[in-house]
């Protein structure tokens, strides 16, 4: 039986979200930056696994908005949330729990019924005993359902991640056509690509 699942992809700017996606697809879609806000508006990577078809919404990085464009690709952000099958809240593992980015999200998210699965990315720079007790934290706001550690820039961590979203995907035919990488044509991405260069 196929299944066919949305993932949305969330959390504070340089969290590594676009990055995590072109690692799951094996390919360069989305923009990686180490400037804040590269990716502008929420972009569909597809990936097949077995019989399940996974859309990820890389979406834009969240924060406290000053600018009226800034405040668009914010809202942005949220609006993806509302018709997923999964959340992923991705956080940069060397970042404070505390940080106020990263609580404004959190008591946000509390206000959404579903669960979310959160990722702790870059653990290759972060010592095994800081990471427990970063995974401690979470766990204490009640609505981590699950937490995964990886490196996305070295595709650690990938399989396991991976399969965990597998199983909560939904039965049902898929949305987009084996061979389709993105819900963007080729020439609006090469066009994105070119104007970050």
């Amino acid at each position: 039986m196929k299944k066919c699942g949305s993932i949305a992809l969330v959390g504070p700017p340089n969290a590594g979200k676009s990055t995590l996606l072109n690692a799951i697809l094996n390919t360069k879609l989305s923009i990686v930056s180490h400037k804040r806000q590269t990716t502008r508006f929420a972009l569909a990577g597809i990936h097949i696994q077995g019989d399940t078809q996974m859309i990820f919404w890389d979406t834009p990085g969240i924060f406290q908005p000053k600018t009226l464009l800034e405040r668009r690709m914010v809202a942005e952000a949220w609006r993806s949330l509302e018709k997923v099958h999964g959340i992923v809240m991705l956080i940069d593992a060397q970042r404070s729990f505390e940080e106020k980015d990263i609580q404004n999200i959190l008591q946000r998210l509390q206000k959404h019924e579903k669960k979310i699965i959160l990722v702790l990315n870059k653990i290759d720079l972060v010592p095994k005993e800081t990471l427990l007790n970063k995974a401690q934290q979470y766990m204490t706001t009640g609505i981590v359902e699950d937490i995964f550690m990886i490196s996305a820039l070295k595709k650690k961590g990938l399989e396991r991640f991976l399969a965990a979203l597998d199983r909560k995907m939904p039965e049902g035919e898929w949305e987009y056509p084996e061979d389709q990488l993105s819900n963007q044509s080729q020439k609006i991405l090469m066009a994105e690509i070119t104007r970050e260069k």
